[in-house]
């Protein structure tokens, strides 16, 4: 008898719950249309727009759906745990960023972001990353890391988690100051495989004089215990002793910036892109002579007299490469910017 009234209460219960909730062409919200609570799987919508009003996506609400576009109305606030969990994949900000849980994207090669027009609180740059407007922070990474970060401040909470980095490669640019919670948990260094491992060997550098401030968990021996940290010489002591930071495996202290003599432009004059195992290089003028360095500042590949607009670098034996790209041209410029491939 006793079974029998806990089922009965329990279906009550599922039946009240379900009556204070708001089915709109199959989408459930919320009774009073602030969360939205769960998308079908069973329908396909190229683009679905989530109405203004709604303030938070529920946990798991796109998991598994059918839809490939979604644009984040102005009022949203948060995105709750696994939201978006192999679900889409593309998505439109219209107001400010989120706040995110944890794992609302999971581990997907495919994401992408835009940002309507008219935004004034987000900006989305050329390769991928989500910043605020005054490029101070940056609040989500795109799914594989393919650039580097701008001069920002602050690295917002979960913006690396669940991330790809080519060659296992992490930039933390000088400028930054903070790094919020779990920013780069889960992190791999290439695609998935049926194996995957449980530690990886990342090589990390962080440029910053002084160990940005860690709001809450961010590095830990099980993220970061097989990985090597490169860190401005003279600092190498105060991040072997800084909190979280000395949980790295190794932390070893280098000379930043480009090779004495060499300088960063901020316009450059190049389009480069990796196919296969060489890096192809175009310029809008001729090139004299192109180089690899490394961060040791040794020159691993030049090439003279190039005479041309174009060229080609062989990595194939590199295994990749993570370093500096200076590129002389005929006319005496030149011009040095990092590469990451």
């Amino acid at each position: 008898m006793n079974k029998i009234i806990c089922l009965l209460l329990f279906i009550f219960w599922g039946i009240l719950s379900y009556s204070q909730n708001v089915v709109t062409d199959g989408v459930i919200f919320s009774i009073d249309g602030k969360t939205l609570i769960k998308y079908p799987t069973d329908k396909f919508y190229k683009e679905y727009i989530i109405p203004e009003g709604t303030e938070i996506i529920g946990k798991k609400a796109f998991v598994g759906a059918w839809v490939e576009k979604v644009t984040l109305p102005t009022t949203l606030t948060h995105i709750n745990d696994s939201a978006f969990y192999y679900g889409p994949s593309h998505f439109i900000i219209t107001g400010k960023f989120p706040i995110l849980g944890n794992h609302v994207f999971g581990l997907t090669a495919e994401r992408y972001f835009e940002v309507s027009q008219g935004n004034s609180y987000c900006q989305v740059s050329e390769n991928g990353f989500v910043y605020s407007e005054d490029r101070k922070t940056v609040h989500i990474a795109p799914g594989v890391i393919v650039g580097y970060l701008e001069n920002i401040e602050i690295i917002d909470r979960y913006a690396f988690q669940d991330c790809y980095f080519r060659y296992g490669y992490v930039d933390i640019p000088n400028s930054v100051h903070l790094i919020r919670e779990h920013a780069f948990d889960n992190i791999k260094p290439n695609l998935p495989t049926r194996s995957e491992l449980l530690y990886y060997n990342f090589e990390f550098t962080c440029d910053a004089l002084t160990p940005p401030e860690l709001e809450g968990e961010v590095f830990t021996e099980n993220n970061v215990g097989n990985s090597t940290l490169f860190v401005p010489k003279e600092s190498e002591e105060l991040y072997k002793t800084a909190f979280q930071w000395n949980t790295f495996g190794t932390i070893k202290g280098y000379t930043p910036g480009p090779p004495q003599g060499i300088f960063e432009n901020s316009v450059s004059f190049l389009k480069v892109n990796r196919v296969d195992g060489a890096i192809y290089i175009e310029a809008l003028k001729p090139l004299e002579t192109v180089r690899l360095i490394d961060l040791n500042g040794n020159i691993v590949r030049e090439k003279n007299q190039v005479n041309s607009c174009h060229t080609i670098c062989d990595i194939s034996s590199l295994d990749g490469f993570f370093g500096l790209l200076q590129a002389i041209y005929k006319d005496g410029d030149s011009e040095v910017f990092k590469l990451n491939f």
